[in-house]
């Protein structure tokens, strides 16, 4: 996906920098709070796409999955990646929706015809 790190537009305009050594937080050591924010910021930039939108949730939702399984973080980096995770499971079921009905507007007249007879 072209656009999947759009989010990171702004942290990396002024990125937090590691106390120890002055250079910039990888990803890997930022907090979960602010690595979500970001993941959910550039789904939200690829969601014009519904198709685009899912991967790019997918493929964030894999990688808090993997900081999860890795037991890394404290207990605010585990209920950001909890929240997370749900906040995703909402999107992708809402997008993979729109998608649908992009697909198959034809449905919809059908429907209306149904619950709306003339």
């Amino acid at each position: 996906m072209k656009h999947h790190d759009d989010g990171w537009r702004d942290w990396d305009a002024a990125p937090r920098l590691n106390p120890a050594t002055g250079v910039p937080r990888s990803f890997m050591e930022m907090k979960m709070r602010d690595s979500t924010a970001i993941w959910t910021k550039s789904i939200d930039l690829c969601s014009r796409e519904p198709l685009a939108g899912i991967a790019v949730s997918q493929h964030f939702c894999y990688l808090a999955l993997q900081v999860q399984n890795s037991g890394r973080g404290d207990a605010d980096d585990r209920e950001a990646i909890d929240r997370f995770l749900q906040e995703q499971a909402v999107v992708i079921g809402t997008l993979a929706a729109k998608q649908f009905w992009q697909e198959h507007p034809a449905l919809l007249t059908s429907l209306g015809e149904i619950t709306n007879p003339r």
